[in-house]
């Protein structure tokens, strides 16, 4: 590659790309249209995590790592090569450490990506309530569109949470639900769930 132009396209968001090619039979010329493949180094070892976990801001590129306690930890990383789907990660986590597969819902700017670094390195509370509607169930967890929950600097969205020691309770699809939940090893628990307007 001689250059990459640093202006994009603006009707095809395209970015144009210079190369050298031989051409001593002449058979390439002015207005053609081609393929060309690109390549790089080989990468035989390379720690890769979901696109969707790494936050880039401004100045910062982080991922959230979860600890044993479950708590979770904004972690600035160095990423490397990304596919549509995968980044490799050069410097800040290790083979085997946990981490948020999406965190891209808790920011849309480098002020709110300030916000929810100060609340994630907080010492975690004791457990959050909310209320919402169960629209899937399975036997490892619950998936409930709830209301925000200020506590946690969430805003209305759909989640699955995943079943506490005393959290299932008999709930249906399509159930209007208040329930309370916490931060366990694997991400959030459910502690209790009660069908609103049960008993009435």
């Amino acid at each position: 590659i001689e250059s990459i132009l640093p202006m994009a396209s603006t009707v095809s968001r395209a970015v144009e790309v210079r190369v050298s090619l031989r051409n001593a039979d002449r058979r390439l010329r002015p207005g053609m249209t081609g393929e060309v493949s690109l390549s790089g180094p080989e990468v035989r070892d390379a720690l890769l995590i979901p696109s969707e976990a790494v936050i880039r801001s401004g100045s910062r590129t982080l991922v959230i790592a979860v600890e044993t306690s479950g708590r979770f930890t904004p972690t600035e990383v160095t990423a490397g090569l990304t596919t549509a789907d995968q980044t490799q990660i050069l410097t800040g986590l290790v083979e085997g450490q946990k981490i948020v597969a999406s965190g891209q819902f808790l920011i849309d700017s480098e002020a709110t990506l300030s916000g929810v670094v100060a609340r994630l390195s907080a010492a975690p509370q004791s457990g959050y309530t909310s209320k919402g509607k169960v629209t899937q169930l399975s036997a490892d967890g619950v998936t409930i569109a709830h209301e925000p929950v200020p506590g946690l600097g969430w805003p209305a969205m759909t989640m699955k949470f995943a079943w506490g020691s005393g959290g299932k309770q008999a709930v249906a699809v399509g159930d209007p639900v208040a329930f309370s939940f916490k931060q366990g090893s694997a991400g959030y628990v459910i502690e209790t769930i009660t069908r609103e307007g049960a008993g009435q």
